[in-house]
């Protein structure tokens, strides 16, 4: 009896302590988007987490798959990060945080050339944001970041020099979560 115990107190803790990611199962979102005319494709897609809690999960689209985070950042093309909010603890106050403490850590936390696109770009979360939500930034060429949440536009900022900034939070040298530059670099046929 003893034993049968024990068993089911390990189980219950081994589950407790297997990363989120592990237990939540993230299908990485559509296979591909569109932007304006150019259709990008699902490179990799992972789950952002923080003190073992799924935060959101987040997948990078690109025109042709890489795992070069310093060309997909230097690139000129069309590209978007699609994030889906996986938690309740992701708020719209938490969301702006975490976007310009990215942004600090993106370009090496001098943000005063970006400051102007800094506030758009922010203008376009002022929404509540909860679970279920998804947020699509998506750079075209000209047209900068749009922010489109659950389908709708709700804006956009920069150029090419603002988007490096956004993708460098989850691909830069300095990004939010290793892990995760990891998971969106490495798409199975990349392996």
């Amino acid at each position: 009896m003893k034993s049968s115990v024990v068993l089911v107190v390990l189980s219950v803790l081994f589950c407790l302590l297997i990363p989120t990611k592990a237990v939540h199962a993230f299908g990485g979102g559509p296979d591909t988007l569109k932007i304006g005319e150019t259709e990008v494709v699902r490179n990799g897609f992972g789950t952002r987490s923080k003190m073992m809690l799924a935060l959101y999960d987040c997948a990078l689209y690109l025109p042709e798959k890489s795992n070069d985070s310093a060309a997909i950042l230097a690139s000129d093309q069309p590209m978007a990060v699609r994030i889906e909010i996986t938690s309740r603890f992701v708020s719209q106050a938490k969301m702006l945080a975490a976007l310009n403490d990215g942004f600090r850590s993106s370009i090496g936390g001098n943000t005063s050339a970006i400051q102007a696109d800094i506030k758009k770009f922010s203008a376009c979360f002022s929404d509540p944001i909860k679970m279920g939500d998804v947020f699509v930034l998506a750079y075209a060429p000209g047209a900068g970041v749009s922010v489109y949440k659950n389908n709708q536009h709700k804006g956009a900022a920069g150029g090419l020099e603002f988007k490096k900034a956004v993708m460098g939070i989850w691909l830069g040298n300095n990004p939010i979560d290793a892990t995760l530059k990891t998971a969106m670099l490495e798409s199975p046929q990349l392996r």
